[in-house]
């Protein structure tokens, strides 16, 4: 059975961080999509991308609790992000209805052959609580990546998938969409950004340097 959603939310004098519930947590996810989609809508914005330290004592690395966390790809069979380590891998959040995410997709999609230079892999993942359980999550998922990235949607440079709840608490707290991540090989966390149509010189950047 997977672990509640839990969001982060502010720190109080007590310096302790608390964690909402799981009803409260869906909610804030909705509100969420609801204003991705009110974003997309306009011209896309981002957050700056955050660098993250790459060394062993802070970044997600192998054998890492975070790396056994599960994900679903699409054909239904259940893995674990550790499975997609031995080389350079971004791990992008999407979710349908997010205006930002379908902007995003089609120039990553003209993008792919950057990626597939540099030997980086892309794990599109469903945010979880963002799409239907099981097969109606992964027909949704396939729904809107194909009406976003079209035929490129079918290119093995990327992989697709559902996030579990702890996939989604560990790397993307928040629950917000079009988060992304870089992993380089041995699976260190160093570089973290967000809506990609925004951040893609930066994110072709680093990726050159994984």
């Amino acid at each position: 059975m997977e672990a509640p959603l839990t969001v982060r939310t502010t720190r109080g004098t007590s310096g302790r961080t608390r964690r909402l519930p799981r009803a409260v947590a869906a909610a804030g996810v909705a509100l969420t999509l609801a204003g991705c989609v009110q974003a997309g809508a306009a011209a896309p914005s981002a957050a700056p991308a955050i660098p993250m330290t790459g060394s062993p004592s802070t970044g997600t690395r192998t054998g890492h609790p975070v790396l056994q966390a599960p994900l679903t790809l699409l054909s239904g069979r259940e893995t674990a992000l550790r499975a997609f380590t031995g080389r350079p891998l971004m791990v992008w959040f999407v979710a349908s209805g997010c205006g930002a995410c379908a902007a995003s997709l089609p120039v990553i999609a003209r993008h792919l052959s950057a990626f597939r230079a540099a030997n980086v892999r892309i794990l599109v993942l469903g945010l979880y609580g963002a799409f239907a359980g099981g097969e109606p999550g992964r027909a949704q998922l396939v729904r809107f990546g194909r009406g976003a990235a079209g035929d490129r949607f079918y290119d093995p440079a990327w992989t697709w998938g559902l996030a579990s709840a702890s996939l989604t608490a560990a790397l993307d707290p928040a629950a917000i969409p079009d988060e992304y991540l870089l992993l380089n090989r041995s699976g260190h966390t160093v570089y973290r950004g967000s809506t990609p149509v925004s951040t893609l010189g930066p994110l072709l950047n680093h990726v050159k340097e994984l």
